[in-house]
């Protein structure tokens, strides 16, 4: 499954993430190393959901990059 990973931030103030359907949250101070947290984050999840025996949502939020004029 593909979620989607939304990622705020900068070099100077650090970076944080998020997944609006699986519910998971992580910062870093590089880009790299969010995704790296997001990724071990998502996988720890499913796994905790599983077990537990609840629901693993399927992915369905969309994003995409709206060109404007200015």
């Amino acid at each position: 499954m593909n979620y989607l990973v939304i990622v705020e931030g900068s070099p100077k103030k650090g970076f944080s993430a998020y997944s609006p359907d699986i519910n998971v949250f992580a910062t870093g101070k590089t880009e790299r190393q969010v995704r790296m947290r997001m990724a071990v984050g998502i996988k720890g999840h499913i796994r905790w959901l599983r077990r537990t025996g609840d629901r693993v949502p399927r992915p369905k939020t969309k994003a995409y990059i709206q060109p404007v004029d200015p």
